[in-house]
Protein backbone atom coordinates (compact mmCIF):
# COMPACT_ATOMS: atom_id res chain seq x y z
CA UNK A 1 0.00 0.00 0.00
CA UNK A 2 1.25 3.43 -0.62
CA UNK A 3 2.50 5.72 2.58
CA UNK A 4 1.79 9.19 1.90
CA UNK A 5 2.51 10.89 5.62
CA UNK A 6 4.89 9.81 7.81
CA UNK A 7 2.25 9.16 10.45
CA UNK A 8 1.25 6.08 8.16
CA UNK A 9 4.68 4.88 8.77
CA UNK A 10 3.03 3.07 11.88
CA UNK A 11 3.03 -0.70 12.01
CA UNK A 12 5.34 -0.67 8.55
CA UNK A 13 8.83 -2.35 8.05
CA UNK A 14 10.88 1.31 8.21
CA UNK A 15 14.94 1.47 7.97
CA UNK A 16 15.88 3.53 10.21
CA UNK A 17 19.57 3.47 10.24
CA UNK A 18 21.94 1.26 11.90
CA UNK A 19 21.65 1.32 16.18
CA UNK A 20 23.84 3.97 17.39
CA UNK A 21 24.71 5.64 14.00
CA UNK A 22 22.82 9.57 13.78
CA UNK A 23 20.90 8.72 10.71
CA UNK A 24 18.89 6.26 13.70
CA UNK A 25 18.60 9.37 16.56
CA UNK A 26 17.36 11.60 13.63
CA UNK A 27 15.24 8.94 12.53
CA UNK A 28 13.70 8.44 16.32
CA UNK A 29 13.45 12.07 16.79
CA UNK A 30 11.60 13.13 13.80
CA UNK A 31 8.85 10.26 14.44
CA UNK A 32 9.14 11.39 17.70
CA UNK A 33 7.42 14.46 16.54
CA UNK A 34 4.70 12.70 14.99
CA UNK A 35 3.94 10.62 17.97
CA UNK A 36 5.80 7.16 16.92
CA UNK A 37 7.91 5.58 18.93
CA UNK A 38 10.97 3.72 17.38
CA UNK A 39 9.36 0.52 18.76
CA UNK A 40 6.30 1.42 16.28
CA UNK A 41 7.52 0.24 13.54
CA UNK A 42 8.69 -3.20 12.36
CA UNK A 43 12.50 -4.14 11.61
CA UNK A 44 14.32 -1.08 11.52
CA UNK A 45 18.04 -2.24 11.74
CA UNK A 46 18.93 -0.98 7.91
CA UNK A 47 19.98 1.34 6.26
CA UNK A 48 18.09 3.49 4.10
CA UNK A 49 19.53 1.95 0.24
CA UNK A 50 18.12 -1.83 1.16
CA UNK A 51 15.00 -0.27 -0.02
CA UNK A 52 16.56 -1.10 -3.61
CA UNK A 53 17.05 -4.63 -2.55
CA UNK A 54 15.07 -5.90 0.81
CA UNK A 55 11.34 -5.62 -0.37
CA UNK A 56 10.00 -6.77 3.25
CA UNK A 57 11.35 -2.97 3.41
CA UNK A 58 8.03 -0.43 3.17
CA UNK A 59 9.85 3.26 3.80
CA UNK A 60 13.03 4.58 5.25
CA UNK A 61 13.99 7.53 7.70
CA UNK A 62 16.79 9.06 5.88
CA UNK A 63 19.11 12.08 7.55
CA UNK A 64 21.50 12.45 4.37
CA UNK A 65 22.36 14.72 1.91
CA UNK A 66 21.00 15.24 -1.19
CA UNK A 67 23.35 14.08 -3.75
CA UNK A 68 24.58 11.19 -1.51
CA UNK A 69 25.20 8.44 -4.13
CA UNK A 70 22.96 5.86 -2.23
CA UNK A 71 20.07 8.19 -2.29
CA UNK A 72 20.57 9.06 -5.49
CA UNK A 73 20.63 5.35 -7.20
CA UNK A 74 17.55 4.72 -4.79
CA UNK A 75 15.74 7.89 -6.56
CA UNK A 76 16.86 6.75 -9.56
CA UNK A 77 14.34 3.92 -9.92
CA UNK A 78 11.33 6.32 -9.30
CA UNK A 79 10.23 3.22 -7.08
CA UNK A 80 10.08 5.92 -4.41
CA UNK A 81 8.66 9.40 -3.13
CA UNK A 82 10.15 11.32 -0.90
CA UNK A 83 7.15 12.40 2.37
CA UNK A 84 7.12 15.23 3.37
CA UNK A 85 7.72 16.73 6.57
CA UNK A 86 4.18 19.01 7.24
CA UNK A 87 4.84 20.88 9.89
CA UNK A 88 9.11 21.13 9.75
CA UNK A 89 9.46 24.34 11.12
CA UNK A 90 7.27 23.07 14.35
CA UNK A 91 9.94 20.53 14.44
CA UNK A 92 12.78 22.77 14.16
CA UNK A 93 11.58 24.76 17.11
CA UNK A 94 11.42 21.83 19.35
CA UNK A 95 14.87 20.05 17.73
CA UNK A 96 16.93 23.35 16.69
CA UNK A 97 19.56 21.33 14.96
CA UNK A 98 16.81 20.67 12.95
CA UNK A 99 16.44 23.26 9.83
CA UNK A 100 13.38 23.56 7.99
CA UNK A 101 14.39 23.11 4.24
CA UNK A 102 12.55 22.60 0.88
CA UNK A 103 13.72 19.65 -1.18
CA UNK A 104 13.66 20.68 -4.58
CA UNK A 105 11.25 20.06 -7.27
CA UNK A 106 13.35 17.73 -10.35
CA UNK A 107 16.45 17.36 -7.53
CA UNK A 108 16.82 13.67 -8.69
CA UNK A 109 17.50 13.57 -12.53
CA UNK A 110 15.44 11.99 -14.50
CA UNK A 111 12.03 11.38 -16.12
CA UNK A 112 9.24 12.13 -14.33
CA UNK A 113 11.06 14.70 -12.02
CA UNK A 114 12.13 13.66 -8.71
CA UNK A 115 9.97 14.82 -6.18
CA UNK A 116 7.54 16.39 -8.95
CA UNK A 117 6.91 19.30 -6.82
CA UNK A 118 8.90 20.66 -3.70
CA UNK A 119 9.08 18.90 -0.88
CA UNK A 120 8.76 20.11 2.73
CA UNK A 121 11.76 18.50 4.83
CA UNK A 122 14.27 19.30 7.50
CA UNK A 123 18.41 19.41 7.35
CA UNK A 124 20.86 19.44 9.85
CA UNK A 125 24.42 20.20 9.74
CA UNK A 126 27.09 18.03 9.99
CA UNK A 127 30.25 18.73 12.46
CA UNK A 128 33.91 18.16 11.73
CA UNK A 129 35.23 17.47 15.33
CA UNK A 130 38.87 17.31 16.32
CA UNK A 131 41.07 16.83 19.57
CA UNK A 132 42.79 19.50 21.40
CA UNK A 133 46.15 17.97 20.46
CA UNK A 134 45.00 18.22 16.59
CA UNK A 135 47.47 20.58 15.07
CA UNK A 136 46.57 24.18 14.06
CA UNK A 137 47.91 23.55 10.89
CA UNK A 138 46.04 20.37 9.90
CA UNK A 139 42.87 22.26 11.38
CA UNK A 140 43.72 25.34 8.78
CA UNK A 141 44.41 22.76 5.62
CA UNK A 142 40.97 20.61 6.61
CA UNK A 143 39.16 24.04 6.31
CA UNK A 144 40.80 24.66 3.30
CA UNK A 145 40.04 21.89 1.57
CA UNK A 146 36.06 21.92 2.81
CA UNK A 147 35.73 25.32 1.32
CA UNK A 148 37.83 25.38 -1.87
CA UNK A 149 35.82 26.39 -4.99
CA UNK A 150 36.15 23.17 -6.80
CA UNK A 151 34.69 21.46 -3.32
CA UNK A 152 31.64 23.75 -3.62
CA UNK A 153 31.61 22.90 -7.28
CA UNK A 154 31.35 19.43 -6.70
CA UNK A 155 29.09 19.74 -3.53
CA UNK A 156 26.54 22.38 -3.99
CA UNK A 157 24.66 21.76 -0.40
CA UNK A 158 27.91 22.57 1.00
CA UNK A 159 27.20 25.55 3.46
CA UNK A 160 29.29 28.81 3.06
CA UNK A 161 32.09 29.41 6.00
CA UNK A 162 30.59 32.71 6.75
CA UNK A 163 27.36 30.79 7.73
CA UNK A 164 29.11 28.11 9.63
Amino acid sequence: SMIGKISELRGKHVALGLPGSGMRESARTVLGHFGIRETDVLDPDHYFAELRTDESLAAAVATTGLLNHDLQLLMDTRQFDILPIADAEALSMYHPYFIPQTIPAGTFEGFPPVPETPVASVATTAVLAGRQTVSDRLVKLALAALYERDLRDSVPTLIFRSSS
